[in-house]
């Protein structure tokens, strides 16, 4: 042999052990449709601050009542909000995330994960 080949010798010993195949846990229907809802329940937060963050920038200038058939209240009155209040509209928003996560992080060091977030879907 030449120092430039580098192939193992088999081992005889090494012939005879045979590893256990690794087996896969057995996991349930149900197990995995528990792990997809809660997967969907804690991601569905983030989805629903986004579509709100997404449809405040279309909105103000119908709540501005900029092209004069826009904005209306629920009682179907006009409603025309000045720029500073449509700005408190979008920065609220902001506020509100940051204000969450912070009651967020402390429900969950004093009750636990499982529990605020069950408590965050029931809200």
């Amino acid at each position: 042999m030449s120092d430039g080949d580098n192939i193992p010798e088999k081992n005889p010993l090494r012939e005879d052990l045979q590893l256990p195949t690794p087996t896969e846990p057995q996991v349930s229907s149900y197990s995995k449709k528990k792990q997809v809802l809660a997967t969907l329940c804690a991601t569905l937060g983030c989805l629903l601050n986004g579509a709100v963050i997404g449809y405040t920038g279309p909105a103000i200038p119908d709540l501005m009542n900029i092209v004069g058939d826009g904005g209306k209240t629920i009682y179907g009155d006009s409603i025309q909000l000045s720029a500073q209040e449509a700005s408190w509209i979008t920065g609220l928003l902001s506020f509100g995330c940051f204000v969450g996560c912070l009651a967020a992080g402390v429900a969950m060091e004093k009750v636990g994960r499982r529990i605020t977030l069950l408590g965050k879907v029931n809200l």
